[in-house]
């Protein structure tokens, strides 16, 4: 007899998504309740007031049937349904730089450039990673008043990592 196998997944839902992912999960668990060897599954909202990221546990009989479900077409589509409720980022790490008055005869402008690494949400697309350098140089036409330009580079990091 084989043992029964658990999914544990997370879901850091966007601003305002927290009915919309409810009705999911109601359309989610009536998918998944026909699914062979599915035995029962549980939502944990957010451990934090205010927090966004989602627990959801599921149980089926054995590791085979868990496997079917994960490759399967009705996981696929219902997976892709939740994707606009989604955080694109799940964690992300930045750094940056900023001078002020660098420019002569400009003391109120600044420039600045820097560097973020995210971790993206797996669903959401191919890479699980993404690398951006920004640039950017802020000009002061009048008090509050600051037209920027920007350059953002975003390598290929399905390469680099």
């Amino acid at each position: 007899m084989s043992e029964p196998a658990v999914l544990i997944a997370s879901a850091k839902l966007r601003p305002g998504q927290d009915r919309a992912f409810s009705a999911w999960q109601a359309h989610h668990n009536a998918v998944i309740g026909k699914f062979p060897g599915f035995v029962s599954s549980e939502v944990m909202p957010p451990s934090q007031p205010g927090g966004n990221e989602w627990t959801i546990v599921l149980n089926f009989r054995s590791q085979d049937d868990l496997t079917a479900w994960q490759r399967s077409g009705e996981r696929a589509k219902i997976v892709g349904e939740a994707i606009p409720l989604l955080e694109p980022v799940k964690e992300y790490l930045g750094l940056g730089l900023t001078g002020f008055g660098l420019a002569p005869h400009r003391p109120g402008d600044s420039i600045g450039v820097g560097m973020a690494w995210s971790w993206l949400n797996p669903n959401l697309g191919d890479r699980s990673s993404e690398l951006m350098f920004q640039g950017y140089y802020q000009t002061r036409i009048a008090e509050g008043v600051y037209p920027s330009t920007h350059s953002n580079l975003y390598p290929d990091t399905r390469r680099i990592a």
